[in-house]
């Protein structure tokens, strides 16, 4: 089980350097000017200096080292949490902020990508947003309906 969570971390890891690679590779490449902002429909509607670009990568960061340190501290669990469950529990919980966090960095990168794209070749690209939403949605409703199921 400690195996599924290990790659969960490296995954996640993998992401961070891939995000950040990614940015200062393609960083020269951009205009002054890039899409900071997209509409539910994944059209650009803000647009702001290139430094923006580092936004993302910036917090993904936070995110991974914030998250994946503090896990014990912040965990919320949908059930009650007894001596014969703690133990199972605890995996779930883990296994979902590991998924979350995973998921959420691809997202950003997803995001970071389609940027530099739209900026960088002025395609008029849309970014699915309400369908990483629902990803994201989906993965939290598997772990809450699996911790239930093994309360």
């Amino acid at each position: 089980m400690n195996s599924i969570v290990s790659f969960l971390d490296g995954f996640s890891m993998a992401l961070v350097i891939v995000l950040w690679s990614y940015t200062i590779l393609n960083f020269k490449k951009l205009p002054e000017i890039i899409p900071i902002h997209f509409d539910l429909e994944g059209k650009p509607d803000n647009h702001g200096a290139k430094y923006f670009i580092f936004i993302l990568p910036f917090v993904g960061s936070l995110i991974y080292f914030f998250l994946s340190f503090k896990i014990k501290e912040i965990n919320n669990y949908p059930v009650e949490i007894t001596q014969e469950n703690k133990e199972i529990q605890f995996f779930i919980g883990m296994m979902a902020v590991k998924s979350i966090i995973a998921y959420v960095l691809f997202i950003f990168f997803t995001f970071q990508k389609r940027i530099v794209e739209i900026a960088v070749h002025q395609k008029d690209k849309k970014i699915p947003v309400v369908n990483l939403i629902g990803g994201l949605f989906a993965i939290i409703v598997f772990f809450i309906i699996l911790a239930n199921i093994y309360k």
